[in-house]
């Protein structure tokens, strides 16, 4: 009797149908893989808020790796807004760290795509931060003119209430800038920040003025005891309550309170050293 063996071509069309089947089953996990979606909210999430999350904890490299991955995901997806956020949050930290170069190139990209956008937002971030370096970098003019400028866009900012501490920011920045040369001024500027952001480190930095430049240390201790309640509000190891702390116990220093100045100094050590 005759055997007919099965083909090699039987085989070969058993071996393709598996593999289109196992494809067609597979594909659309495959592609969900590859091509994962962000929304505009997403995107504006995590670099808003998850960048000030790591910014305050002072966490410089996560920051750095944050804002890179979602100027490439903004790309992708053609999203100009993301892609201005993540250029100027990494400006904010080149700056901060001292790495003035890169901080400008990348506010300088920044301002290339935003040139063509009508963003109140971004617009005042970004003259914000260009005020910022150029006054660290010794051009106490040109920061005046920034500064002016995220002043103007910062009013039109809506709603106001949800941007507090970003609309409030020029103003203090500015009373920083001309505290020198204008120190009547500069009382003005430091109250019209705190008055739009009634914050911790607002009331802080009121206070220290008071101690260090006016003299007037009773209106001092209200301000600088107003922003360590406020403290009771916050994270605990933030690069904010290293500063609030640091001014309090240079205004216990001065008031001769020896004991509690220390433990605030010791306090504002350990805070700064832990979210450098």
């Amino acid at each position: 009797m005759m055997y007919t063996p099965i083909t090699s071509t039987t085989h070969v069309k058993t071996a393709v149908r598996i593999k289109i089947w196992t494809i067609v089953i597979a594909a659309p996990f495959l592609l969900a893989a590859c091509s994962k979606h962000f929304s505009k909210e997403n995107i504006d999430a995590a670099l808003i808020e998850k960048n000030e999350e790591l910014r305050i904890q002072g966490k410089t490299e996560q920051v750095i790796s944050l804002n890179k991955k979602y100027i490439k995901i903004s790309k992708q997806q053609r999203y100009t807004r993301g892609e201005i956020l993540g250029y100027i949050n990494i400006a904010n930290t080149y700056a901060a760290t001292g790495n003035y170069k890169k901080a400008k190139t990348n506010l300088n990209k920044a301002r290339e795509l935003l040139a063509e956008m009508q963003d109140e937002y971004l617009r005042t971030r970004l003259y914000h931060e260009y005020g910022q370096l150029n006054f660290v970098m010794g051009l106490p003019n040109v920061a005046l003119k920034y500064n002016s400028k995220a002043i103007y866009y910062s009013k039109k900012i809506r709603p106001a209430s949800e941007y507090r501490r970003l609309i409030s920011n020029p103003y203090t920045v500015c009373a920083d800038f001309i505290r020198d040369q204008y120190p009547d001024s500069t009382l003005v500027y430091f109250k019209k920040g705190l008055q739009i952001d009634n914050s911790d480190l607002k009331n802080a930095v009121l206070g220290n003025y008071y101690s260090t430049t006016l003299a007037k240390q009773d209106s001092a201790r209200y301000y600088l005891e107003k922003a360590i309640q406020l403290l009771d509000k916050e994270e605990y190891y933030t690069i904010r309550r290293g500063i609030v702390y640091w001014f309090y116990g240079h205004f216990l220093l001065g008031e001769k309170e020896y004991t509690k100045a220390q433990q605030y100094y010791i306090k504002s050590a350990d805070v700064l050293e832990k979210t450098q």
